[in-house]
């Protein structure tokens, strides 16, 4: 695992969001280090023929203008052997191309790209060099050529947009092609006029070529995916740890266990009543998914600035609540100061990785799956978290009016998205009126997933959904025993902590692992942003003041409770509880 991490690319995170940055990262007069390898020829026998071999694709209306995406790919496919490989399994082919010069580049690239030779080195001098000896590089190829050398190169998100713009483009060069073909059948008095079967099957053969062309995927039979897991199973040497399959997110190791971690594809969805920790518990989690695994993870609010995200994630790192983080002169208070160095310290471990980005009318689908495919490109991986705060003031392309039509299309669209990028999407979601009133108190009943404002319908695109409640009962125990303790101890009643305990409600939870129960504790450290697993609720259990006691216990000793007043509690002496650092 920790060789993983290592291999895992250094991201400058003010490379990632150009539309974010006013200026360019690189200096005035400061060029990027040129690659120093010698720039190998290919062998006779690895060249392919350029242009012959997908001459029956190409429009037959081609122009020689050499346009901007084109150029900009090729610049692209130059500098980064990574947008060739993407950019593959998107469909992307030669004849996409409409300029004889950009194919005859491009086919050298993918010659390259397909030899795999260690010393391939795919740049500027070994295609120029291979192009060279071809009899390719013309005055015209090297006009062509000094384009391409003066060009950026683009990011993924823009790859991407280009392929289905080049797609459709050849598309409907080639539905112009078939139309040409039945005019002139229609008009044709020949004698030899072929029978208009014969003539239909062969248009059919065409159109089936340009469905392929437009969709790429490849269907393949079960057998794979069984020869897969086979394979897996065969050759696996030891258990997964803790039978986790996703992505950790430890220290919450029940809820670690019971999900199985962040898994790949999933999407996940959490709701709660206004003031139940719903933004801080998502936070915690992405910290941890950003900490454990080092994968970048974008997290999107509608609801709260940058600034203040980060401030709740500094407070819970530190134990220190954000209004003292933003008016206290803290370097004076020594107690203060040293919570905020140690808080510091512990958001260096993902502070890389985490991106917080203030939710607009522009941050809609299209634009969280370009953001996903820059950082994608930037930190050289396919791996990725998104979170969504939240579901209900996400904006989506076209106006709907409907407000269950509308959330039915994003949550719908959400579930999409995680399958799309192949990655864990986690969506916070408020409740409705009724929903929010069985938690104001304390009830029998509690919220369900049908309590989702504005559609019931999202508990069906869900493969997780969770509903965190305030346990009422043992927050007024657990209060009741800090006052006691803070008036047998001298302690100011304001340094009294608002505590409240939270139950996780995990209603849905597909492949889950058998056995497990579905109900975990947490407590919420309302000042400070901060949430403490707990462990498993027991439901049957009725008094619950010793496991209370216990838990304040615990944490006294790890100083997370009153540790300016340690030289008051020293008989505290306890193990510490699961989910502690």
């Amino acid at each position: 695992m920790e060789e993983k991490k290592d291999n895992k690319k250094k991201v400058n995170p003010e490379d990632l969001f150009a539309e974010f940055i006013k200026d360019n990262p690189l200096k005035k007069g400061e060029a990027k280090e040129e690659k120093k390898e010698e720039a190998p020829v290919l062998k006779k026998e690895e060249q392919r023929p350029i242009i012959e071999e997908e001459e029956e694709y190409l429009s037959p209306e081609e122009t020689e203008s050499y346009e901007e995406e084109e150029i900009k790919i090729l610049a692209g496919f130059l500098q980064d052997r990574f947008l060739i490989s993407t950019a593959i399994e998107k469909g992307f082919k030669p004849f996409l191309l409409r300029s004889k010069l950009s194919r005859i580049v491009c086919n050298v690239i993918f010659e390259f790209f397909d030899s795999k030779r260690e010393d391939s080195v795919i740049d500027y001098e070994s295609i120029k060099n291979e192009l060279i000896p071809r009899n390719y590089y013309t005055i015209e190829m090297q006009k062509f050529y000094t384009k391409l050398r003066n060009v950026d190169p683009p990011q993924l998100s823009q790859v991407m947009t280009y392929i289905e713009i080049m797609k459709m483009r050849a598309g409907k060069d080639k539905l112009k092609e078939v139309r040409e073909k039945i005019e002139e059948y229609l008009l044709s008095t020949s004698s030899n006029k072929i029978d208009v079967a014969d003539f239909a099957g062969k248009l059919g053969h065409q159109l089936i070529s340009l469905q392929k062309m437009q969709f790429h995927e490849v269907i393949m039979p079960m057998k794979y995916n069984l020869y897969e897991l086979e394979s897996e199973i065969r050759t696996r040497k030891e258990e997964l740890l803790d039978g986790v399959m996703g992505y950790s997110i430890k220290p919450f190791n029940t809820l670690n266990k019971v999900l199985s971690g962040l898994r790949k594809g999933f999407y996940y969805g959490l709701l709660g009543a206004p003031r139940r920790g719903k933004t801080n518990f998502s936070l915690a989690i992405a910290s941890h998914v950003a900490a454990q695994n080092k994968i970048p993870v974008l997290y999107y609010s509608w609801e709260q600035t940058q600034r203040v995200l980060t401030l709740r994630i500094l407070s819970k790192e530190s134990l220190v609540n954000p209004t003292v983080l933003q008016t206290k002169n803290i370097m004076e208070d020594k107690l203060i100061k040293n919570k905020f160095i140690k808080g510091w310290h512990s958001t260096e471990a993902f502070m890389n990785y985490i991106f917080l980005i203030e939710g607009g009318q522009r941050e809609n689908f299209e634009r969280i799956e370009s953001h996903a495919y820059n950082v994608l490109h930037e930190f050289e991986t396919d791996e990725i978290a998104i979170f969504i705060d939240y579901l209900q003031k996400m904006p989506l392309e076209s106006h709907i009016t409907d407000p269950q039509t509308r959330i039915n299309r994003i949550s719908s669209g959400l579930s999409e998205l995680s399958l799309s990028l192949n990655c864990p999407i986690w969506a916070i979601s408020s409740l409705d009126r009724e929903g929010c009133k069985l938690d104001e108190k304390e009830s029998y009943e509690r919220p369900t997933m049908h309590n989702t404002t504005g559609s019931g319908d999202i508990e069906y695109d869900l493969d997780v959904g969770m509903i965190l409640t305030k346990d009422w009962g043992d927050t007024q125990e657990m209060m009741q025993q800090l006052r006691e303790i803070a008036k047998a101890k001298s302690i100011p009643s304001e340094k009294i902590p608002k505590i409240d305990v939270i139950n996780l409600y995990i209603d849905k939870n597909r492949d889950s692992p058998p056995g497990m129960s579905n109900v975990i504790q947490y407590l919420f450290f309302v000042e400070i942003n901060k949430l403490i697993e707990v462990g498993f609720k027991n439901l049957e259990e009725t008094h619950t003041y010793a496991k209370l006691q216990n838990i304040i216990k615990k944490l006294i000793k790890s100083r997370i409770l009153w540790g300016e007043f340690a030289h008051l509690l020293q008989e505290y002496n306890m193990m510490k509880i699961e989910g502690f650092e």
